[in-house]
């Protein structure tokens, strides 16, 4: 007889944490992944680690969803993003590349290679920068602005769904949050990129 279907999220990184089981170890026994006094609750991580758990599968979930989209497009997901926040910009005012990088907070040269290919495709259109010849300025072409509207109808069917029953105050309290995050986060990398030097110069890392 054949076993039931699994139902569960098919995320790589899974957002289900342990169960409530009395069996299971309690985190108290490892320590507390966190000392924050804040982000510990009656003397254990348990939420906080929930709350990772949770992140994690949002992140998962945020960079298919951007996939989903752009394909309604026929565009990557990123390629959607970049048109995204060259649109952004107020009166329709070219933006350099650098900026779109800073926005979407990856590489400038990793910007540099996507645009080129929208350039291609005749979304984007680019121009020297008059005040640093060395710079470059992007905009949208007819054809761009054409494609960013044809997405705007699906993103905010998505958009009204996943944020449903979030009040003003939670949107700005959730804002301020998240950009304290993506500096946080920044600073985070950092460090562990510091604590995997350290251990791999002392030979401290197992390797499994």
């Amino acid at each position: 007889m054949s076993s039931a279907p699994d139902n569960r999220p098919s995320d790589a990184l899974s957002a289900e944490a342990p169960s409530g089981d009395d069996d299971a170890p309690d985190s108290t026994a490892r320590g507390p992944t966190v000392t924050l006094p804040a982000l510990i609750v009656d003397g254990t991580d348990r939420d906080f680690r929930q709350m990772i758990y949770a992140l994690l599968t949002v992140a998962i979930r945020f960079d298919r969803l951007r996939e989903r989209v752009g394909e309604m497009i026929g565009l990557s997901g990123l390629q959607y993003h970049i048109l995204m926040v060259v649109d952004d910009q107020p009166a329709a005012r070219p933006v350099g590349v650098g900026t779109v990088a800073e926005s979407l907070h990856v590489s400038g040269a990793y910007i540099t290679m996507e645009t080129a290919k929208l350039v291609k495709k005749g979304l984007l259109a680019k121009r020297t920068n008059p005040r640093d010849r060395r710079g470059v300025l992007l905009s949208l072409t007819p054809k761009g602005r054409r494609t960013v509207r044809m997405a705007v109808p699906h993103l905010r069917r998505i958009n009204d769904r996943m944020f449903a029953g979030m009040t003003r105050m939670d949107f700005d309290s959730f804002r301020r949050i998240m950009q304290n995050m993506v500096a946080g986060t920044e600073e985070g990398i950092a460090i562990a990129e510091q604590i995997l030097g350290e251990l791999v110069g002392n030979g401290a890392r197992e390797d499994k």
